[in-house]
């Protein structure tokens, strides 16, 4: 086999060991979160606190990777996971309080660091190779990610029956370590990074602990474009706590039951956005374009969440979830990274930032505090209520969007674009942190 195909093997594989890891460990964190009432009432604030942690989560990672060097802080973040997942294990407990609401909190926020770091293991073997091959590894890596997460809901599923929860905490331990080998065994079949010339493209600046473009991100908000984008982040990410928060309603108090029932969901979500990935989207995309896909997520919730205002079932919340979360994953993501097309190629990686890495957590701090202001009121109507209106609002600033690209925009927007420009954003960045650690 040639050396080409193994420098997308091992990335495909991580990628795929460590989401399938991770949706075993959420499957046994929120069956044990959320086998008590108690686990409902505190959700608010563990939503808060996975928005707040977000930002010092980036900052840590940066700072590891100066430390170790990228290549080492891959594989020893894995390491420290695996034994901090561990430690999870010894103290999980049925219900809500401090501690389970810190565990419920640092899994997300975790697992998104190791989960960035080995989407940046394709970018580490492949940095020079042609962009006909860069685009078969992105491809195979999304592909590999969501069969990674079916792969783990359907072996969450057929453990449910034979093991407690908080087994799945051992479970994913045993799967960080493995990730962990596949990693160092990539390291050490290709030692030497390929890497393109050093003025090829700019280093992010680090310098202070910012994050890169830090210095320019308020201005940028001036450009109606880039406002527009911020404000569909924000709005996406209320509507996607208060989405989730209904859902976790029909799950709480439970017991241990509720094991299959979120295996269960994982795997139709999971299910459905690879399905939709791969029948969907492509012909989406060349009949519509883009910008026109980009409809389809906030269009769907609208008539979701009209649904469920005027039945209230259960199965509505569950089926809103489903659709946004398989719609998300499949058919928005990849139209949405390629939204960034029409923004100048110096600022993107400082666009994304703000609108994925800022807006969007404004958005989950906002859905966070109306949750706390009205937990005491756990009739799901006024959060549809509330999703209905931000779901509409959503659609509108989509319109909104498409009105104010020029012809210019909409051809950066063309449906054949192999790969999402974000991919290439995060390996960018990514390759510069690494030229920076190895010049010290």
């Amino acid at each position: 086999m040639s050396a080409c195909w193994w420098r997308t093997f091992f990335p495909a594989l991580s990628l795929f060991l460590l989401t399938a890891t991770f949706i075993v460990t959420k499957t046994g964190r929120d069956t044990l979160y959320f086998s008590m009432s108690a686990g409902l009432r505190d959700l608010p604030a563990a939503y808060l606190g996975i928005a707040v942690l977000s930002v010092p989560a980036a900052k840590g990672t940066l700072r590891l990777m100066r430390w170790l060097g990228p290549r080492r802080a891959r594989v020893a973040g894995l390491a420290i996971m695996a034994a901090v997942q561990l430690t999870f294990y010894a103290v999980v407990r049925p219900g809500g309080g401090w501690v389970m609401t810190a565990i419920f909190i640092l899994i997300p926020s975790l697992y998104g660091v190791l989960l960035s770091l080995s989407w940046l293991l394709g970018a580490d073997l492949l940095d020079l190779a042609p962009r006909h091959v860069l685009a078969r590894l992105y491809s195979t890596m999304g592909a590999s990610s969501l069969l990674g997460a079916l792969a783990g809901a359907a072996l969450a599923r057929s453990l449910a029956p034979l093991i407690d929860p908080r087994s799945y905490f051992l479970l994913g331990a045993a799967g960080l370590v493995l990730t962990a080998l596949v990693n160092a065994a990539a390291h050490r079949a290709f030692p030497v990074v390929m890497m393109r010339p050093m003025n090829d493209l700019p280093l992010p600046s680090t310098e202070g602990g910012e994050l890169p473009g830090s210095q320019r991100i308020w201005p940028l908000l001036q450009d109606r474009y880039v406002a527009l984008l911020a404000a569909i982040a924000l709005l996406g990410s209320i509507s996607g706590v208060l989405i989730e928060f209904q859902f976790y309603t029909i799950a709480a108090g439970r017991g241990s039951g509720a094991t299959a029932m979120f295996a269960d969901f994982y795997l139709w979500i999971n299910g459905a956005a690879l399905a939709l990935q791969l029948f969907v989207t492509p012909p989406l995309q060349r009949r519509i374009g883009v910008n026109g896909s980009l409809f389809i997520l906030p269009l769907a919730l609208v008539g979701a969440a009209a649904i469920t205002l005027a039945t209230g079932s259960a199965a509505a919340r569950a089926g809103m979830r489903i659709a946004e979360g398989g719609l998300k994953s499949s058919v928005h993501r990849s139209n949405w990274e390629q939204s960034y097309l029409p923004v100048d190629r110096d600022s993107r990686s400082t666009v994304k930032l703000l609108v994925d890495g800022m807006a969007a957590r404004v958005g989950e701090s906002v859905a966070a505090l109306m949750l706390i202001a009205g937990v005491t009121m756990l009739d799901p109507g006024w959060i549809t209520g509330v999703l209905l209106a931000t779901t509409l609002s959503w659609l509108l600033l989509t319109i909104l969007l498409r009105r104010n690209l020029g012809e210019e925009d909409l051809d950066a927007l063309r449906p054949d674009l192999p790969i999402p420009d974000g991919c290439i954003t995060v390996a960018t960045f990514g390759e510069g942190v690494q030229r920076e650690m190895e010049s010290r």
